[in-house]
């Protein structure tokens, strides 16, 4: 009998996922295609308030992200983005700092996950959206970004117990001003290029956080079929 095995988030790399869980890694996933061409509905769109309050973010940014903390980027930057992409509804909510642990193949994959959008109205039940890694640019030696997002990731997949796993799981990680866009679906995955939130690309970033919403009522919909 084999030995289950436990090994966190923060230790996976990207090359250990794809050998250990026969994962494929394409230049180009549909459902990605999908999320980064998504248009918003207009009552998703940034309102002119906060449109102008994310322009005084986004200065503040270009002057000091570069020598923020982990914390300060999170707090004085990151918070503000997450916040008006609305993602606190009625079926789903965030949850930050919460613990997932899932066993997938041989392993239990557990760890602390920086925000997460999932059901559940006091505690995260179905997680559909991770997001990791709120770091400066210069990481260290140690740190691989996609394998801890993607740990995640393949986590969360198992505890949604989609038994033909037709439901696709998104992820974001950020390092300094980039932020990368990825879905797992079965056993492929896709990242996105870079978005630089500090130039015009962070009304993209802002699209395509929001557009979760429109994501989540089409999983929704094709969960009730």
């Amino acid at each position: 009998m084999t030995k289950i095995k436990t090994k966190s988030f923060e230790k996976w790399t990207q090359q250990e996922l794809m050998k250990t869980f026969n994962l494929n890694k394409l230049n180009q996933l549909p459902v990605l295609e999908a999320w980064l061409t998504l248009t918003l509905p207009p009552e998703l769109a940034l309102t002119p308030a906060e449109r102008e309050f994310l322009t005084k973010k986004q200065f503040e940014a270009i002057e000091f992200i570069e020598t923020w903390s982990e914390q300060e980027l999170i707090i004085r930057y990151i918070a503000h983005i997450l916040e008006f992409a609305h993602l606190s509804q009625r079926d789903y909510q965030p949850f930050a700092q919460r613990q997932l642990k899932a066993k997938v193949g041989d392993y239990y994959l557990s760890g602390m996950v920086d925000l997460m959008i999932a059901s559940g109205h006091f505690e995260p039940e179905s997680p559909y959206f991770c997001f990791h890694e709120y770091k400066r640019t210069h990481t260290g030696h140690d740190s691989d970004p996609v394998g801890q997002l993607l740990a995640t990731m393949l986590a969360a997949q198992a505890i949604n117990q989609d038994i033909n796993q037709l439901q696709p799981i998104y992820g974001v990680y950020v390092i300094g001003r980039l932020w990368y866009f990825a879905v797992l679906l079965k056993s492929e995955y896709a990242i996105s290029l870079p978005f630089d939130s500090t130039k015009a690309e962070l009304w993209d970033i802002m699209r395509l956080l929001a557009g979760l919403n429109v994501l989540f009522a089409s999983r929704k919909l094709t969960m009730n079929d």
